[in-house]
């Protein structure tokens, strides 16, 4: 049985001035990725990401990850988003956040979400 995660105790935070990071915090745990890697607006991005998470978890509402379907399944809707739903939010109408920028970063989401998953036994 895997362990779920209220997310209350999960935070996204922006954080840099020269260069832009996206920090998600869970507890004690930090997981940090940086705008340097994207090529397309930083601060546009993270914005549209946030956004795209607040929507994913309302507060106190559990969720689980499941790593091999790719999808978080909230235990008080029985709801499953999967990685496409996420895609196509982040995407932008004008170009500015392609699908393969927006997919970079979202696997590095997911892999946060698995590590969380690892250190909540």
């Amino acid at each position: 049985m895997t362990p779920e995660i209220t997310i209350d105790q999960l935070s996204v935070k922006l954080m840099g001035v020269d260069e832009l990071n996206l920090a998600i915090v869970y507890g004690a745990d930090h997981f940090e990725f940086s705008s340097s890697d994207l090529e397309c607006d930083g601060e546009l991005y993270f914005k549209r990401l946030s956004n795209v998470l607040s929507k994913l978890t309302p507060d106190g509402l559990f969720f689980n990850f499941d790593d091999e379907s790719n999808s978080l399944t909230f235990s008080a809707h029985d709801t499953k988003v999967c990685r496409e739903w996420v895609l196509d939010e982040l995407i932008d109408d004008d170009g500015s956040i392609d699908r393969d920028t927006a997919s970079t970063l979202l696997e590095r989401i997911y892999e946060c979400f698995v590590q969380i998953k690892m250190t909540s036994y």
